[in-house]
């Protein structure tokens, strides 16, 4: 899976605790956000990129990931953005 940078998955951990997720959602939130990570680095696209989400989703969709586990993925990925621009912030 991807490496991803260790402040940022700070701040993503903390902003699942703000956000109230169940810890025993966590590991699978941070899969989610790893998968993607590495699904932007296989095709060449920009984490940021305005496709890259609907491109990951279409791949889960293809994968016959169920709707619940779209759903996970989505927010998973929109707290790990998230918690990116709260990084910049604190630059």
């Amino acid at each position: 899976m991807a490496d991803i940078q260790v402040d940022r998955m700070v701040q993503f951990d903390s902003l699942l605790a703000e956000r109230q997720i169940p810890s025993k959602y966590h590991s699978y939130y941070k899969m989610w956000v790893r998968s993607f990570v590495a699904f932007c680095r296989k095709q060449g696209i920009p984490e940021a990129h305005p496709e890259s989400l609907d491109r990951f989703m279409l791949a889960l969709a293809e994968q016959g990931r169920a709707a619940f586990q779209q759903r996970q993925a989505v927010e998973a990925i929109a707290l790990y953005n998230e918690a990116d621009v709260g990084a910049d912030m604190r630059k």
